[in-house]
């Protein structure tokens, strides 16, 4: 069960996740908050569970063309805190 968002609504998200001043690990935080508040809860007739309607197509952290030049020179790897409660995104260099 998956939805589309309309293209205005994706340009709006990507304008609130894809900020160039932002962290990398900020956008991802924001962009997982923004992708919880799209899903749908979904109650078919007949059914006695409820399910989860998420949205097909969302923006990335990065803007166009950000993510093949942090690549070029840097290994990107995801580290998860202890607290499980944010992500980080050092840069290594190649």
């Amino acid at each position: 069960m998956r939805h589309s968002l309309t293209k205005e609504r994706y340009a709006a998200l990507a304008a609130q996740i894809q900020r160039h001043e932002d962290a990398l690990d900020i956008r991802a935080a924001r962009r997982l908050k923004l992708l919880l508040e799209e899903e749908e809860i979904v109650h078919l007739p007949g059914e006695t569970i409820y399910g989860w309607r998420t949205v097909s197509d969302f923006p990335d952290i990065y803007l166009p063309g950000e993510k093949e030049e942090l690549h070029a020179s840097h290994f990107i790897h995801e580290h998860l805190h202890k607290n499980g409660n944010s992500a980080v995104f050092p840069l290594m260099e190649k």
